[in-house]
């Protein structure tokens, strides 16, 4: 067999392993500038200091739960800004109406709240959708509210407070009320 035929055999084997690999490359490389655009809005809300502990621990791989920095104030904090990206992302309603800027805010009382505390984005503003911090209750301990109101807009937080405020809202306008 001619080295030519060959050649052409091994290029029609191969061709569907390279177009996998160039749709890999893809959607990685579009990933990754979903990602860089997604901290260009979080890091123009954070100070300065806070947006270079993050980029630290991404560079140590805090992110991952095998890394020992993974508990850290640092690795808190940076699991905290991931969590926002994803939640830019993969958003159901009311929550899709929040726009990007609130979603991915990273206010500076809102980072030490994570640096200090093992908290978590539990409740929300009925006003803006925000997501606030709370430290949950452990061991007998109660949660631990560490904002009356948001940090963002001042308005009223609670649990779901976006969701139930909307959904009152959309009974209200379709004429469905629940009857005590």
């Amino acid at each position: 067999m001619k080295l030519s035929a060959r050649l052409a055999r091994l290029e029609k084997a191969t061709a569907s392993t390279r177009a996998l690999v160039e749709e890999a490359q893809d959607q990685a490389k579009a990933e990754r500038e979903e990602r860089d655009a997604a901290w260009a809005i979080m890091q123009g809300t954070m100070s300065q200091g806070h947006a270079r502990m993050v980029v630290g621990a991404y560079a140590t791989g805090a992110q991952d739960i095998k890394s020992p920095a993974y508990n850290t104030p640092a690795g808190r904090l940076l699991r905290r800004c991931l969590d926002a990206m994803d939640r830019l992302k993969y958003r159901h309603w009311p929550y899709t109406e929040v726009a990007p800027e609130v979603v991915l805010a990273m206010p500076p009382q809102v980072a030490e709240v994570y640096l200090d505390h093992d908290a978590m984005p539990l409740h929300n503003c009925e006003d803006c959708g925000f997501r606030v911090p709370i430290t949950p209750g452990r061991d007998g301990k109660p949660a631990r509210r560490h904002f009356d109101t948001c940090p963002l807009c001042g308005g009223k937080v609670g649990w779901y407070a976006y969701f139930n405020r909307r959904k009152a809202e959309a009974d209200a306008a379709s004429g469905h009320t629940i009857q005590p």
